[in-house]
């Protein structure tokens, strides 16, 4: 009989186990959301630090290669016997100067034999240093191993800044230590890469040397570069403690001073054999990461307390209704209509998207949600056929989902587009479930997080001017057009470009007209490729083509003619200003230059290096040979002695040589304006001699300065002819005009001068 205490006994424990189920369900649902997001954050870091390392190896291995190549190319003990002799060190500089311009991320390059003297480097002023007290240095030389890449510790370079020198050694036959080849590494072009796979506001990123030096911080925060990691309890010390390649850490980081989750990869590939690591982190601020989960457990616990109080006291009502009269059991029916409002009210409040509809898609009720997010108001949707909303591809998947719950299957983390009402297509993930031929299902807006990480993926491998793909994604794409070609026995040819005039561009217009170039150009060249080609730009005016299956050296000169006819149109660059470019380009084909990428990609560049030296706008295939260098040079018999006439004598010399090389190419404004700096350059140097001359009363002053006045005629003659004139025969004018006046005037005015009794830091 209704009233009994052993019912309402039952009552009240029944009550209190569907509270402690609801309880367990909100909890649960607030567990597992909490590892959703944190699995999903693991894996965005994840991804990110793959991709980061990914870049980071890549640019290793180029540097760790281009140091092997140089390494092959002066074998010791022939390294020490060539690199004496001045012309071959001139000779090797100029080379080393080509390869740290074609490596955006390398500072200097650097040839030192075992004694620690720098014999050659692409930096003017390192050569004949000695390096012999660097740590660079004494740790190849103290451990040397043939096939180690050695990673110096960071130090402070000229310029103000963290920098590490990547190192491998020579070796001589006896196996003993002969010297090394080494790069500074340029940390700002780390920076970039590693800001580009940033993927929220609060992430950063960390490269830290194997002995706990901080190189780089992205975004930047001071005092954090160049402090040491390498205290015991932090999570690098335990990561490098693990042996582990990657690993996983949570909670309060040592160096960033917040709560954060971080991944930390060990930059260290077998090919790559770097001594020590590299150590690679990205985090992210564990607060913001779950804020919103925060909310969500907050709202939880509101609809708990509430929906609990509401039960309790509808139950507690009931009893003391039928405590008494029917009158009062009566009114417990009103109440028991009060709990259904509120189990409406749970449904109405829900932020997420709830819908009840039949097991052939037919919707029954949507919650108000979809209002506020699919702008569908209550009821519109109800006795229509859901399925036809969802995105024509995603429409079969949406049937054989509505089987599997028909089969009594519970689904989860499913994503289907689905039609907003104002056309336009939102990204939902889906939890559903059926019961009693009803199908009830929850839903949220991932639309946002999937753009994201579209986005992400689009700056992490595409050019932002041009929206071709960057240096990354050319790699990735060359290894597999190669990998297809070494398989299927087919030649591959590669097209390195450099725009000419591009500069002339941006000088006289602007940076806005160099980009409005750069696209147009970058269009042009996908227009004129096949579909199954790469175009790529490496960075300012360089692109590259990758050109798969192609017939030898005969297909690639046709596509390069191409490319060259599409490139020399005018460009607008407004309703009434245009300009126009050419473009020297550098061919290598697979496998006649090379089997591996970076063979490919240098015999391109210095293909391309030949074809500006040939003219604008053409074409040189690598190994064609090169045209014989013209200019002046001076040797020991034109050293006159006095610092000050011999320095400006240099100064003449380089002028000349410029402007040769300059008429080579075919500039005409540029010939001319160098010509008019050599011209005053010349009265200049005329000028300083007389002072000198005057000043120590030279006997033969009248003699000497009729010469000049015979010089700076003949050139101002010179200068109205020299339009029709090639650069050899620009060589032989100069290389007379100039040598001879050394050897039979300035000669004898040095040995007057360095007679003379004055203090010797006047003239040296």
């Amino acid at each position: 009989m209704s009233g009994k205490p052993d019912t309402f006994r039952t009552e009240w424990t029944t009550f209190a186990v569907c509270a402690c189920i609801l309880a367990a369900v909100l909890t649960y649902e607030n567990q597992r959301e909490y590892a959703a997001i944190k699995a999903r954050e693991q894996e965005r870091l994840t991804a990110v630090a793959s991709v980061s390392e990914y870049m980071v190896e890549t640019q290793l291995g180029k540097i760790g290669a281009t140091l092997g190549n140089l390494r092959d190319a002066f074998p010791p003990p022939a390294l020490t016997q060539r690199l004496r002799d001045s012309s071959a060190a001139l000779s090797t500089a100029a080379r080393l100067k080509i390869l740290a311009t074609a490596m955006t991320s390398v500072r200097s390059l650097d040839i030192i034999d075992a004694s620690g003297a720098i014999l050659a480097s692409n930096l003017d002023e390192h050569a004949g240093q000695n390096a012999a007290a660097q740590e660079y240095f004494t740790t190849p030389r103290d451990r040397p191993a043939d096939d180690a890449l050695y990673v110096s510790r960071p130090f402070n370079s000229t310029v103000g800044d963290l920098t590490v020198n990547i190192t491998k050694c020579l070796i001589a036959p006896d196996g003993s230590f002969a010297g090394l080849v080494t790069a500074a590494v340029d940390p700002e072009f780390f920076r970039a890469i590693m800001t580009a796979v940033l993927y929220a506001p609060n992430s950063w990123a960390r490269l830290v040397h194997g002995s706990g030096t901080i190189l780089l911080w992205v975004p930047e925060r001071p005092g954090l570069v160049g402090s040491n990691l390498a205290i015991p309890g932090t999570f690098f010390t335990r990561h490098l403690e693990s042996g582990l390649e990657s690993a996983l850490f949570e909670g309060k980081s040592y160096a960033a001073q917040e709560e954060s989750l971080l991944i930390l990869r060990t930059v260290q590939s077998p090919s790559l054999k770097l001594s020590p690591p590299l150590v690679l982190g990205v985090g992210r601020d564990t607060h913001t990461v779950f804020l919103y989960w925060r909310h969500n457990v907050r709202v939880s616990i509101v609809l708990f307390c509430s929906v609990s109080l509401a039960g309790a006291a509808a139950l507690f009502s009931s009893q003391r209704w039928r405590r008494t009269t029917r009158l009062r059991s009566e009114r417990m029916g009103i109440e028991l209509q009060s709990v259904r409002t509120e189990l409406e009210s749970f449904f109405s409040i829900s932020p997420n998207l709830l819908v009840i509809a039949d097991l052939q898609g037919v919707c029954q009720k949507l919650n108000p949600a979809w209002e506020k997010g699919m702008g569908y108001a209550a009821g519109e949707l109800e006795g229509q056929h859901c399925v036809d909303l969802f995105h024509p591809d995603d429409t079969q998947a949406v049937f054989d989902t509505l089987a599997d719950i028909a089969a009594g299957k519970t689904i989860s983390d499913f994503v289907a587009r689905f039609r907003h009402r104002d056309g336009s297509y939102r990204c939902l993930e889906w939890s559903a479930a059926g019961r009693d031929g009803l199908v009830y299902a929850a839903a949220h807006d991932i639309t946002e997080r999937k753009e994201t990480e579209r986005h992400l993926h689009e700056l992490a491998y595409h050019d932002r001017l041009t929206g071709l793909p960057n240096r990354s994604l050319f790699f990735d794409r060359l290894s597999q057009a190669l990998s297809v070609a070494k398989r299927n026995q087919k030649r591959l040819g590669i097209l390195f470009l450099d725009l000419d005039g591009f500069k002339k561009v941006n000088d006289e217009h602007g940076h806005d007209a160099g980009d409005t170039v750069l696209k147009t150009i970058a269009g042009k060249l996908v227009e004129t490729v096949r579909a199954t080609d790469t175009v790529a730009r490496m960075g300012g005016d360089e692109f590259v083509v990758i050109l798969s299956e192609i017939e030898g050296q005969d297909g690639a000169e046709l596509v390069t003619r191409k490319i060259l006819s599409a490139v020399t149109p005018e460009i607008p660059l407004s309703d009434t200003l245009t300009c126009s470019v050419g473009a020297s380009i550098g061919i290598s084909l697979y496998p006649e230059h090379g089997a591996d990428m970076d063979s490919l990609l240098m015999a391109a560049d210095m293909a391309m290096y030949l074809s500006k030296k040939k003219g604008r706008n053409g074409f040189a295939f690598a190994g064609e040979a090169e045209q014989p260098e013209t200019g002046v040079r001076l040797s020991e018999k034109h050293v006159v002695g006095v610092g000050e006439i011999d320095e400006q004598h240099a100064e003449l010399v380089s002028l000349v040589n410029r402007l040769c090389s300059t008429l080579q190419v075919g500039d005409g404004l540029v010939v001319e304006s160098l010509f008019k700096v050599l011209l005053a350059y010349t009265e200049y140097h005329f000028a300083t001699e007389l002072r000198l001359m005057l000043q120590h009363d030279y006997p033969n002053r009248r003699e000497h300065d009729a010469e000049h006045e015979q010089l700076v005629r003949e050139l101002r003659h010179f200068g109205l002819e020299m339009g029709g004139r090639d650069a050899a025969f620009l060589s032989d004018f100069f290389t007379t005009w100039l040598l001879e006046h050394i050897l039979k005037q300035d000669k004898a005015l040095g040995a007057f001068l360095r007679g003379l009794r004055e203090p010797a830091g006047t003239w040296t």
